[in-house]
């Protein structure tokens, strides 16, 4: 008997099909917005500290130290 189910893992969501003796499908969560733009700084710069891609992204848009340190 073959079971449709879907997973939900933060903000993603995978159709997985189960089939007795499959292994479960592993699901990759999908950058947010926010998740793109810091590692964008991250991948431009080669490395950073919190306070550095903070201080980056501030002089464009309005972003929390928290958002930043989440991510990260």
């Amino acid at each position: 008997m073959t079971k449709i189910i879907v997973l939900e893992v933060g903000m993603t969501k995978s159709i997985v099909n189960i089939t007795p003796g499959m292994a479960k499908k592993s699901t990759v969560p999908k950058l947010t917005k926010a998740g793109f733009k810091i590692f964008s700084v991250i991948w431009d710069r080669q490395s950073g500290t919190v306070r550095e891609v903070l201080n980056h992204l501030k002089q464009f848009e309005d972003i929390g130290y928290t958002t930043v340190l989440k991510v990260m």
